[in-house]
């Protein structure tokens, strides 16, 4: 029987087999396959289930949301599979927003060949022009970025018209409302926590990722606020893409191997001096690279 999975508890799995739900567990052939993948299956993997409740076979994924294990360098933890649209979801204050967290995300997604979508939440704690500066940037990048308030509920009729038709994942950091969100959309009233003042980030609300149909073909995913992200085998390349932005307004440096970070005659930095580039862009960009060239922490 051909099912979707759409949440795990440690060894149960809770599959969508046509109209109904089961409870199964992964065949021990799956379980002892080798692979750089931590865990053999994740929320959104389409399955075959046999007639004993197990999981015989996971089918090839369309797209994915992967990062690198935080207690495993060598090892990729897939976070959603199947997936059309990922809402990148922070907050525009409490906590702040981390724009190299951000970015990370999106290359992710790019590299799991899903839609990025920034979501940025509670814009009723924030400015007018914070939110401006961030849609303009994004949007010049080609990103689309959406501002919403479940307090004041704007922004949420756009948001619901995006999610029709599409499996959806909503994706970030603890504390930034992603549970909120979702009980606004679909009515009903999840786990929602505290935040924490001492740290100022988010209490886990989400302990485990669930698939949530809000029609025959419109799916939600929620999933655990995840304190750390860092795109699995990410490579200069993808940065120096991702960011070909910086280059745009005095074109290519002097050395085509240019970090931006120390070299000299390096167009980038010359822009950022004469702010003809956002400076969040840059020191993002500032950041991530590090993490790749000098293996500085990812956190």
């Amino acid at each position: 029987m051909l099912g979707k999975v759409i949440s795990i508890r440690g060894k149960h799995i809770h599959v969508h087999v046509e109209d109904r739900v089961e409870y199964c567990t992964l065949k021990n052939a799956l379980h002892r396959e080798k692979s750089d993948q931590k865990g053999a299956i994740t929320i959104g993997d389409s399955v075959e289930v046999n007639d004993n409740n197990q999981i015989v076979t996971i089918h090839k994924r369309k797209t994915l949301l992967q990062r690198t294990d935080p207690l495993n360098p060598r090892k990729r933890q897939v976070i959603g599979a199947n997936i059309d649209q990922v809402y990148i979801t922070f907050a525009i204050q409490s906590p702040d927003i981390n724009i190299p967290m951000v970015d990370r995300y999106i290359m992710a997604a790019q590299k799991g060949d899903l839609t990025p979508i920034l979501l940025i939440n509670k814009i009723d704690l924030g400015k007018d022009n914070d939110v401006e500066e961030l849609i303009k940037i994004y949007t010049d990048i080609g990103i689309k970025i959406i501002a919403v308030s479940t307090y004041t509920g704007q922004g949420m009729d756009r948001l619901k018209e995006l999610l029709k038709g599409k499996t959806s994942m909503f994706a970030g950091p603890s504390g930034t409302g992603k549970t909120s969100l979702i009980n606004h959309i679909t009515g009903k009233e999840l786990l929602v926590g505290e935040l924490s003042e001492r740290i100022q980030k988010g209490r886990h609300t989400t302990t485990f990722s669930s698939l949530i149909p809000l029609s025959s073909d419109t799916f939600i995913i929620d999933t655990p606020g995840i304190a750390s992200f860092s795109v699995f085998d990410l490579s200069e390349v993808d940065i120096s893409d991702y960011f070909s932005d910086l280059c745009e307004p005095l074109g290519p440096c002097k050395f085509r191997t240019c970090t931006h970070t120390h070299e000299p005659l390096c167009s980038v930095k010359e822009a950022f001096a004469k702010n003809l580039i956002p400076s969040i862009r840059f020191f993002s960009h500032q950041t991530i690279i590090n993490e790749i060239v000098h293996k500085e922490s990812l956190y």
